[in-house]
């Protein structure tokens, strides 16, 4: 059986990555805000904002429109669970299930380059290679520079990792309108590999269920932990 995502009731999973302070939370709050209606018909058209019962984890819900097709996505946002073990501090409940993930860096931050490989070995580990990783950028103290500079010193970890160079992204937190046309982007890119890549649905489980085997429910608690 295979689950349709990128719909309101199964959106696209994207996570948030980085070590804390590049700007994970700015960048998801800058989704959030509109921009002309005019501008292009391809750009996120509404949000939802919800905050998460654990972990003081948020999500936002985001509408938009690729290749003339409404998708629907839901973004979540670390919670500062990183603030002091980095990608190994989050819980593999994070990580499991994305469809999606923005690896962020702050470009005059080395450390924050350096530490996105372990974020991408996370993502690998928990969905082998469903996950559609894209890296962006933070150019927080200066223009925009050049990308072809940007890319070849991230080079290692796009070939390393299998990231289209195409979804290697710089931006500034002042041009919203820039931000959202490569989140559209991305969201297309995600759509257009599961159109072609579905993922099978797994067979849901109630544990107090006794019709269901012994063996299932042992199975989906190791699969939890």
């Amino acid at each position: 059986t295979q689950m349709e995502y990128g719909t309101e009731k199964h959106p696209y999973k994207i996570i948030l990555c980085g070590r804390k302070g590049v700007g994970k939370s700015k960048l998801l709050s800058l989704l959030r805000e509109n921009v002309d209606d005019g501008y292009e018909p391809q750009i996120v058209r509404s949000s939802i904002y919800a905050n998460s019962t654990r972990h003081n984890r948020t999500k936002s819900k985001f509408s938009t429109n690729c290749h003339g097709k409404d998708i629907e996505v839901e973004v979540w946002d670390t919670g500062d669970m990183e603030a002091h073990s980095g990608s190994v501090g989050m819980t593999k409940t994070y990580y499991r299930g994305s469809h999606g993930a923005i690896l962020i860096y702050e470009r005059s931050d080395e450390m924050s380059k350096t530490e996105l490989a372990g974020w991408a070995k996370q993502i690998q580990d928990a969905n082998d290679s469903h996950c559609i990783m894209s890296v962006w950028c933070n150019n927080k103290h200066e223009e925009f520079g050049s990308s072809l500079e940007t890319r070849d010193s991230i080079s290692t970890l796009l070939d390393m990792y299998n990231i289209n160079p195409r979804l290697l992204f710089t931006y500034t937190s002042t041009d919203t309108r820039s931000i959202h046309t490569c989140f559209n982007q991305f969201v297309g890119e995600i759509h257009t590999y599961n159109q072609k890549n579905p993922i099978p649905v797994r067979e849901s489980i109630r544990l107090d269920d006794p019709h269901v085997p012994k063996w299932k429910k042992i199975l989906k608690c190791q699969c939890r932990n």
